[in-house]
């Protein structure tokens, strides 16, 4: 233990100095715990090392390394700022030292030892590794964060929240830009941020974005830029499609409708004809009391008489070709066996049409009609009549 006393003396007095400057609070409640001898890690400068007992203060294979955050608030209870963490850290860590940036993004989504997300492990973020604007900034692998264009960091994915404060700070230092929060939808405020497209170069999709997640005409914008614009918040990498009839992107399956490849919106938005189940933006057609597309309203019978449509047979009535509802209503001549929807007469007390009824003889005694030649057959006046 003799050999590390000189070493943790001095970490701690580091610890203590930092702490003092930027949070006399803190510093008070740790130079007090001596039963943890808190200081620096001589292993990793960006963590500290403590005892769990007081006898084991210089024992440097007992002492634990951990977070200075979770050294705070799980052994001291006490709270604090990730802001006043990191200030703290920066004292004696060499933040430049421990950032760096992936030469293989989509490796480093494969990568165990970085802070998971809903992306990693996914395929599609070979997306990235096609986007020359696109780099991906680790510190420590302890964090992660997307960098466009070199200059504007994304949302940090960090294992502990003080280490946004690291990028937060390696950002001014090396004059780049972080989100105005570090959470989904946030965006650069006073930057217009945009990225082009070009798939020829991108064998996957889009994957989920946080920030430039919004798409449209071959561009991902921070917010978007037209009514036709569809969010990236799919984590398979789907490759947007653009609608053939609102001109929008999406990525949902298209529908065929009139030919058209269309989103599900306008898919809502059309007709279904009841005969073919088909969807159409062209005018329906009411056959037989349901709708009717423009194809099978050409094979239906159109009614000469009621103007309406009908997939059943049509029947003549006077020389006109009615549907069957038009049909019930006309009259039946007992003397041709014609229908007709003209007036009916009596003759010889059968109902006959107008034109048959011209061909009977009046009797003029009872004014009624009779097809009989001798004598009248209601009130039998011999003939003539």
């Amino acid at each position: 233990m003799e050999e590390y006393k000189e070493r943790i003396d001095k970490s701690r007095a580091t610890l203590l100095a930092a702490l003092r400057k930027h949070a006399p609070y803190l510093y008070s409640h740790v130079l007090l715990d001596q039963d943890h001898y808190a200081g620096v890690s001589l292993d990793d400068p960006t963590r500290i090392a403590l005892a769990d007992k007081p006898q084991d203060r210089y024992d440097y294979n007992k002492r634990k390394i951990t977070t200075l955050g979770r050294y705070l608030s799980r052994r001291l209870g006490l709270r604090y700022r990730d802001s006043v963490v990191a200030s703290v850290m920066a004292e004696f860590v060499n933040y430049e030292a421990y950032f760096r940036y992936a030469k293989n993004i989509k490796d480093e989504y494969f990568n165990d030892k970085l802070p998971r997300s809903c992306m990693t492990g996914m395929d599609c973020t070979e997306f990235y590794d096609s986007i020359e604007e696109c780099q991906l900034l680790i510190y420590n692998d302890r964090a992660r964060a997307l960098v466009w264009y070199n200059r504007y960091i994304d949302r940090i994915y960090p294992n502990e929240p003080a280490v946004v404060a690291a990028y937060t700070r390696y950002a001014v230092e090396n004059g780049m830009v972080t989100l105005e929060e570090n959470t989904y939808g946030s965006s650069w405020v006073g930057h217009d941020v945009s990225i082009d497209i070009d798939f020829d170069n991108c064998s996957c999709g889009i994957p989920y974005l946080d920030t430039l997640r919004y798409y449209s005409n071959s561009r991902l914008t921070t917010y978007p830029t037209d009514s036709n614009a569809c969010c990236c918040d799919s984590t398979d990498g789907c490759r947007p499609s653009q609608c053939d009839k609102c001109g929008g992107y999406t990525f949902d399956a298209l529908f065929d409708i009139d030919g058209m490849e269309c989103c599900s919106d306008c898919a809502e938005s059309s007709d279904c004809c009841d005969f073919c189940r088909c969807h159409t933006f062209q005018d329906i057609t009411i056959v037989d009391g349901m709708g009717a597309c423009e194809s099978c309203a050409d094979q239906a019978n159109h009614c000469e008489s009621c103007r309406d449509y009908t997939m059943y047979d049509l029947f003549k009535v006077d020389d006109e070709h009615v549907c069957s509802d038009c049909a019930d209503k006309a009259y039946y001549c007992h003397h041709c066996g014609q229908h007709t929807h003209k007036d009916f007469i009596l003759v010889d007390g059968d109902m006959v049409c107008p034109d048959c009824a011209d061909k009977a003889h009046h009797c003029v005694e009872c004014d009624t009609y009779t097809f009989i030649n001798d004598s009248c057959s209601i009130c039998s006046a011999p003939s003539p009549f």
